[in-house]
Order: structure tokens, then C-alpha cells, then sequence
């Protein structure tokens, strides 16, 4: 266990005793690593943040309830992972969603960066633009695991327990999601490793 995770470990017992400091410190860490995670899920800005609060919110009212400490960031991804499910299940909106003007330009905003020239800038927009159309048109199981995966870089093993599955069940998953992406951004005139290599 790495010196981070130690430091995790105990900020979760200090919550746990009610030490409120330490659940302070707890929920702003737990907030620099789920935003990007859930805006990965939802493609929207608004939805993420409002998912992010449910989260965090949840992580208060059930700290105590975490029986593995060392287990805490699976246990957290896992609840963000709930919340997000249960609004598409309560909304319908599980195939996707529709990109308005206005969530077209946040997006835009949040994933441009600070470049050194404007072609660089408009290429990686674009390049941004085709990578979310793809994700949106997946099913929310492969959105989720290449997250899990790619993003956040959990072992297969970890994203199992979080989707209450089976290792195998996840690689084949991860295999399918890789497959249909890589169709998506092909016909987008993408060529699929540019996704790996970022």
C-alpha cells in the first residue's frame, strides 16, 4: 500500500470517529477524482456536478458503513456509479443523450486547454468533439467499464468487485467496448490508437 493510500486509510477511520476535519479533507479529495470520472459517464457538465454532490453527500451519511477502509475509493466509485445509473433509469435516458447548443459550448470550454497555437487548440477540440459523439453512442455498460479502465486505471480484478461480476465478464466487456468505440471513432474518420495513446 502505497504512502496515499495509508494516508486514505486513516483520513476513513478519523471520519468513521467523527472527526470532522478529516472528512473534510476526505470529501475534497474525493472530489478532484470523481468529478472527471462521472463527467466521463454522464458527457455533462451539470449533470456530473449534480451527481458529484449525491455522491459526496452519500459519502458523509455512510462513512461509517465502510468496513475495508483500504477498499474506500472502490466503495466511492462504485456509490457514483450507482447514482449515475439510478438517474438514467429514473429519466429514460440510458442510450444517450442529446447535445444542446448550450451544453455543446461547456463541453467545448471543458475540454479546451492551454495550448501554444490555435491549430493545435481546433485540432484537439475536433478531435475532443468525435471522441464524445462515440462515447455518447455506446451502451452505458462500455462507457463505464472503459472509464473504470482507461481513465482511472483500475485492474480488472477492482473493476469486477465494483460491478459485482466476474474478472472474466469485465475483460470481455472492456474487449466489446474497445470494439464498438473503435467502430464509432472509424466512422468518424478516426483511427481508434489515437484513443489509446491519449
Amino acid at each position: 500500500m502505497n504512502i496515499q493510500a495509508e494516508d486514505t486509510v486513516v483520513l476513513v477511520r478519523q471520519a468513521q470517529l467523527g472527526l470532522p476535519w478529516s472528512m473534510g479533507c476526505l470529501a475534497e479529495r474525493a472530489r478532484q477524482r470523481l468529478y472527471a470520472y462521472v463527467y466521463r459517464l454522464t458527457l455533462n457538465q451539470d449533470l456530473a456536478q449534480d451527481q458529484l454532490q449525491e455522491t459526496l453527500l452519500k459519502m458523509v451519511q455512510h462513512i461509517s458503513e465502510v468496513k475495508h477502509p483500504e477498499r474506500f475509493w472502490a466503495w466511492l466509485f462504485r456509490t457514483a456509479l450507482g447514482n449515475v445509473q439510478h438517474y438514467y433509469r429514473d429519466e429514460a435516458k440510458r442510450e444517450g443523450m442529446a447535445f444542446s447548443a448550450p451544453m455543446r459550448r461547456r463541453r467545448d470550454e471543458f475540454l479546451s486547454g492551454d495550448y501554444e497555437d490555435g491549430l493545435n487548440r481546433a485540432i484537439r477540440r475536433e478531435m475532443s468533439r468525435a471522441v464524445v459523439k462515440a462515447m455518447a453512442r455506446l451502451p452505458f455498460s462500455y462507457r463505464q467499464v472503459l472509464m473504470l479502465r482507461c481513465f482511472e486505471q483500475m485492474s480488472f480484478a477492482e473493476i469486477a468487485k465494483m460491478m459485482d461480476c466476474s474478472e472474466l465478464r469485465v475483460r470481455v466487456l472492456f474487449f466489446r467496448a474497445r470494439k464498438s468505440l473503435g467502430r464509432q471513432l472509424r466512422q468518424r474518420g478516426l483511427d481508434e490508437d489515437l484513443l489509446v495513446q491519449h
